[in-house]
């Protein structure tokens, strides 16, 4: 019996070692991580839409011109946030045509974001098996960190740890670091497993350090936030 492998990138090549991608999910194309993962940018992107609109107007400083005898003039939008806002949309509204077309469903009732990305996820399943499967879980990760570091821009990627050694996922673990709001540095992957600072060490030993395929059983230092 010959068994599909997940075909995402982050799948195939996000684990040390060059090891074979995880099992896809019967049927599917996806294993149940990268799955999960599409289903986790599925529900952030509304809000992080939300937030991006939040981030639009740059205020004080360089970004405004104050006219003499009146008030302060000539705010500038973010321009990063107003590209975010317009790829979220232009992301979803993409897909829900390629299911709505090739189903032959309804499409969403508007574009509003909320609807579509639950649109998209009531098809989560019939998009993972798809030819484009992993398409749409590279665009939805891609698009969901861009619009995370549009609404914090102290962030910054300091070092890919290695892979995620939660049972079963394996996406890359990445260390953040803020540098304007004296916010703790986070360390996650993209499947969503976080770790505080108390555990980086551990982590540490048990992504870049340790050897052979052995990841079993000691996940209780990996919970998911």
């Amino acid at each position: 019996m010959v068994v599909r492998l997940c075909e995402t990138t982050g799948c195939r090549d996000g684990r040390r070692g060059h090891r074979r991608a995880r099992p896809a999910v019967p049927g599917l194309r996806l294993c149940p991580p990268c799955r999960q993962a599409a289903a986790r940018c599925l529900t952030e992107l509304p809000d992080l839409y939300s937030a991006c609109e939040r981030a639009l107007a740059q205020r004080g400083g360089r970004d405004v011109e104050r006219v003499r005898g009146g008030r302060p003039q000539g705010i500038r939008l973010n321009d990063d946030a107003v590209a975010a806002r317009s790829d979220i949309v232009d992301l979803l509204t993409s897909w829900s045509s390629l299911v709505s077309e090739d189903r032959e469903v309804a499409p969403p009732a508007d574009r509003e974001v909320p609807t579509l990305a639950s649109f998209l996820a009531s098809h989560l399943d019939w998009l993972a098996a798809h030819a484009a499967a992993a398409d749409f879980v590279a665009e939805l990760t891609h698009l969901r960190g861009v619009a995370r570091q549009v609404i914090q821009p102290g962030d910054r990627l300091t070092l890919e740890i290695g892979p995620c050694p939660r049972p079963g996922c394996g996406w890359p673990v990445r260390a953040m670091t803020r540098s304007a709001d004296g916010m703790p540095p986070r360390v996650g992957c993209e499947a969503g497993h976080t770790w505080h600072p108390d555990q980086w060490l551990l982590l540490d030993g048990r992504t870049g350090h340790r050897s052979g395929s052995g990841r079993g059983g000691q996940d209780d230092e990996g919970r998911a936030a």
